[in-house]
């Protein structure tokens, strides 16, 4: 990816956020309010489940702008935060806490062990990594200064008002450790990053394999309503289009002679999936990939300086797994989309 690409992007983040619409998607009994960031926003969702004058707040969104329309748009909503649930231990999921955290101050900040594991291991040093090294520091105005790290929960149920919640869990799915939750009476399922509605899906940490298993797991429940990790809220063709677009990639890759072809087929055989850097990021997992320019790997903490003659140097420039989520590189203006699919370009991720 092009270093003028990312650049603009990252400064994307420091203007002001337009207003964020609220969109309810339940008409009885429990409401999920979805609260999508637009394109060159990376189209990161975050959930508010509520029952019975209780809510649930799903992921955290990362840069200041955004959170404080999440934060906006949930204080409207009748009734009292009682939890902020974390899906995995990305940093567009996690890092706006310390000001939800502020904002809802009675509220249990929770998530599954494997993603506070990594977040206590890794999110100091991930958050360091953006604050300074990433485009020179240019976004440490928009995060937050310290990382909040969530209590593990016990068990695999969470409780909104009358409304029981039950946690799905996946080993190397979209992360090393993902996690949906699921509501049977409504059959809605807020799967953060297990699924994707017509964003180009994140492989670098993983290959399709485990992926695909965990999908296909998803599959087989009588899901109504899919509430993904990035786009908007829709039925259970999320989850097909997702299984045939890692298929799809699967068979890219055998086929595929370098790391140009790879990106060029996956970018062409879906066309009108947003947000297309994302398969170049993935790219140097299963080639050295050739680009112009030098690409910051934001999502892995990983440099990646590609030469004229078509070889690719890649070094760990922040911590081990670092998690620094090169979707965050984006304009900070945040809406609700629900229902729509917005298919303009972005030049990144």
């Amino acid at each position: 990816m092009n270093r003028i690409v990312i650049a603009a992007a990252a400064l994307a983040l420091l203007t002001p956020s337009a207003a964020w619409s609220m969109g309810q998607q339940a008409k009885k009994g429990p409401t999920v309010h979805t609260f999508t960031a637009p394109e060159d926003a990376f189209l990161v969702s975050s959930y508010a489940f509520e029952s019975d004058g209780e809510i649930l707040l799903v992921d955290a969104q990362m840069v200041k702008p955004q959170v404080d329309k999440l934060i906006e748009q949930v204080k409207k909503i009748p009734g009292k935060v009682t939890t902020i649930y974390i899906t995995h231990a990305h940093p567009d999921h996690y890092l706006g806490l310390p000001w939800l955290k502020t904002a809802f101050p009675q509220a249990k900040i929770v998530a599954d062990a494997d993603t506070v594991d990594r977040i206590a291991a890794e999110g100091a040093q991930t958050l360091a990594w953006f604050q300074k090294d990433f485009m020179n520091g240019q976004l440490a105005s928009v995060l937050p200064t310290s990382v909040v790290t969530p209590e593990k929960l016990t068990g695999n149920k969470l409780k909104v008002g009358s409304a029981e919640i039950e946690i799905l869990s996946f080993a190397d799915a979209e992360a090393k450790g993902a996690h949906a939750l699921w509501h049977a009476q409504t059959g809605s399922l807020i799967t953060g990053d297990l699924a994707f509605n017509k964003v180009h899906l994140w492989l670098k940490e993983t290959k399709p394999e485990g992926w695909i298993k965990a999908i296909e797991a998803l599959e087989k429940m009588p899901v109504q309503k899919v509430y993904p990790g990035h786009g908007e809220p829709g039925g259970k063709e999320i989850l097909a289009s997702n299984k045939s677009y890692l298929q799809a990639f699967d068979a890219a890759v055998k086929s595929s002679k370098d790391g140009a072809a790879l990106a060029k087929t996956v970018k062409e055989s879906n066309a009108g999936w947003r947000v297309a850097p994302i398969v170049d990021f993935a790219v140097p997992t299963y080639f050295s990939a050739p680009a112009e320019g030098t690409a910051t790997d934001a999502k892995d903490g990983v440099k990646t300086e590609t030469k004229t003659d078509s070889k690719t140097e890649s070094k760990s420039d922040a911590k081990p797994g670092a998690k620094s989520d090169a979707k965050s590189d984006a304009k900070s203006e945040s809406k609700t989309d629900a229902g729509k699919a917005d298919a303009k370009k972005t030049g990144a991720k």
